[in-house]
């Protein structure tokens, strides 16, 4: 077995703000997890704007990163129909 065959477990980490999204991706982290300002279970806090979920998109990619968008809230059907694509929409276009 070399160094090769070995799969190391994917390093991830909480990002509350743009800021430490690039932190935690600069220290290592493999990828990060961020609520937005929809769907997300602490809607009370500063989750990320559209702009800034976007930039974290675009600095993860660039240093081959992921980022994982949290949709974790109960939603009425017509919120799923109506609202879930059209937040989710961009993000999923621009990777």
């Amino acid at each position: 077995m070399t160094c090769k065959d070995i799969r190391l477990p994917e390093l991830l980490a909480p990002a509350g703000s743009l800021s430490h999204l690039k932190a935690a991706l600069n220290a290592g982290a493999d990828a990060v997890y961020i609520g937005g300002e929809k769907f997300g279970a602490r809607a009370y806090a500063g989750n990320f704007s559209g702009q800034d979920i976007a930039e974290g998109l675009s600095y993860a990619h660039f240093y081959d990163k992921k980022v994982y968008l949290t949709v974790n809230t109960l939603m009425k059907e017509e919120e799923i129909s109506d609202e879930l694509y059209s937040f989710l929409s961009p993000f999923v276009k621009a990777g």
